[in-house]
């Protein structure tokens, strides 16, 4: 499929807004009839948590990165990185992902707040080749998986969704997932046939992306729906 340049920019636009980790009231490709409660997502309240500092750690973790990602260091930014005690399991993963699937890591960039989304913990930008974090969610484990548990227990994300290890897992799959494997009538059938059990599958990048850290994390699965998903990927050269 090619596109004008205009169209580019807002197709990668459209993706940017839907690979995250959140449910965004005013969006998704569905719209908010779909929300399954009148629960509204806030992000924690970070002065209710103690923040260590552990500069040697963070100092360390760039080897780290290089090392099981194979991201150059002048690609790795960690800006506002206090401390790596989620940082550290999280890109252990990434490596294990890695060695699992081979896939290509993006630049990788810490900053405050995404785009001005106080709810977004990561995020990727295709165009920019460029993996987001939040320092403010990587900086508590505490705060991080209080998120995860609170937004699982409203139904927002799956109730897998409360573990660093499916972050990482929800994170990758975004990244190695080809926009155009998700823009086919099979995919969005497979979509749409879908049990709606959470907000965050109401949009078709964050089912698939769902579908595969579910997946990845029990490959055992009952569900007909993860399976579908995830075969339908396989059948697209998708590794997982």
């Amino acid at each position: 499929m090619k596109l004008t340049k205009a169209e580019a920019i807002a197709k990668e636009s459209e993706i940017l807004a839907q690979r995250r980790l959140t449910y965004e009231g005013k969006s998704g490709i569905m719209g908010n009839s779909l929300k399954l409660s009148a629960y509204t997502q806030l992000p924690p309240d970070f002065s209710k948590y103690t923040i260590s500092d552990d500069p040697e750690s963070v100092k360390k973790i760039a080897n780290t990165i290089t090392g099981l990602l194979g991201i150059p260091k002048e690609q790795i930014e960690l800006h506002g990185i206090r401390n790596v005690e989620v940082l550290d399991p999280f890109i252990k993963q990434l490596g294990k992902i890695k060695a699992e699937t081979g896939m290509v890591f993006p630049a990788i960039k810490s900053v405050d707040i995404i785009d001005g989304d106080h709810n977004c913990i990561a995020g990727y930008k295709p165009g920019e080749n460029i993996f987001y974090i939040s320092s403010r969610f990587f900086n508590s484990k505490a705060a991080l998986l209080d998120t995860l548990k609170e937004w699982a227990g409203h139904r927002v994300l799956p109730p897998q969704a409360k573990s660093i290890r499916f972050l990482a897992e929800h994170e990758a799959a975004h990244m190695r997932i080809p926009t155009e494997c998700l823009l086919t009538d099979e995919a969005k059938a497979i979509w749409k046939n879908r049990n709606l059990l959470n907000d965050n599958d109401s949009r078709i990048y964050e089912y698939y992306a769902d579908a595969v850290a579910i997946y990845r994390m029990n490959n055992n699965t009952a569900d007909k729906n993860i399976v579908s998903a995830v075969e339908y990927l396989k059948k697209g050269g998708v590794k997982l």
